[in-house]
């Protein structure tokens, strides 16, 4: 129906010259008909748009609302205890359990980011870095995201990543 009501005005309008300075369009034989035009056809979208605001509110009786673009925090949402949050940001962040990136720096070379934690890292007699990769490493032992980790990383004690692509190769954040 808008369309409709569109091509009409923009039929109409080609038969009027145009006011170089407003843009409006202006027949001096017949401007009181072209008022008139414009006024119904502005009352056909205030119809339209009236038929729109009762379906919406239908819908909204229904119960079919659209979601808020941004969730308003509730009251109730300050008092969980921090073991809550932590699970609550692992529900929402761990894609994978069994293994997380950390973030490292090196302020000598001015590089930072992120690789697989590893709790041999650095212990003296196990962790041959730099002369061995991480990746070739047969001292491996990744630590499993648990709470504590999600806890130093909530604490700002540690920055944590998350693999966006489970083990099952599927993602969440799609």
């Amino acid at each position: 129906m808008i369309r409709r009501i569109l091509h009409e005005a923009e039929t109409d309008h080609n038969s009027y010259r145009t006011n170089p300075s407003s843009n409006i369009p202006v027949n001096p034989d017949s401007s009181t008909q072209r008022m008139n035009e414009l006024r119904r056809i502005l009352g056909e979208l205030r119809e339209q748009a009236t038929k729109t605001e009762e379906e919406i509110a239908w819908l909204q009786s229904q119960g079919q609302q659209p979601l808020p673009m941004f969730a308003q925090p509730t009251v109730e949402s300050a008092h969980h205890s921090p073991a809550e949050k932590i699970t609550l940001f692992l529900d929402l962040f761990a894609t994978r359990r069994t293994v997380y990136p950390k973030r490292w720096e090196n302020t000598k070379t001015n590089k930072s980011g992120y690789s697989p934690a590893c709790d041999n890292e650095w212990r003296q007699g196990v962790c041959r870095k730099p002369q061995v990769k991480c990746t070739e490493c047969l001292h491996q032992k990744f630590p499993a995201l648990d709470t504590h980790a999600v806890e130093l990383h909530l604490r700002g004690l540690a920055t944590l990543g998350v693999y966006a692509i489970a083990e099952d190769s599927t993602c969440r954040f799609l």
